[in-house]
């Protein structure tokens, strides 16, 4: 299991709101170098499916997310408890 920065963590997750808003750039990140296994754990699941969204021809919409994950569940050691304020 990497590490990532904070830094690191941040760009990715600016990186994954530009996919989800515009095709070109996963055209663009598809023809990259960068792979899936390149981008910290918990990021990877949302990267494969804007990937696999593009591959049928959309943009991956929240509701498209959402019915993924009903069908792939994470698993219960992934999941982890967050402090409410």
């Amino acid at each position: 299991m990497t590490i990532y920065s904070k830094e690191t963590i941040h760009n990715e997750r600016q990186l994954i709101g530009l996919l989800l808003k515009h095709m070109d750039l996963v055209d663009k990140f598809i023809n990259n170098s960068v792979k899936i296994n390149d981008f910290d754990e918990d990021h990877q699941p949302i990267i494969k499916a804007i990937l696999e969204a593009y591959e049928t021809g959309y943009l991956l919409t929240p509701e498209g997310y959402r019915s993924l994950l009903k069908m792939n569940p994470v698993p219960k050691e992934r999941i982890i408890s967050i402090p409410v304020n």
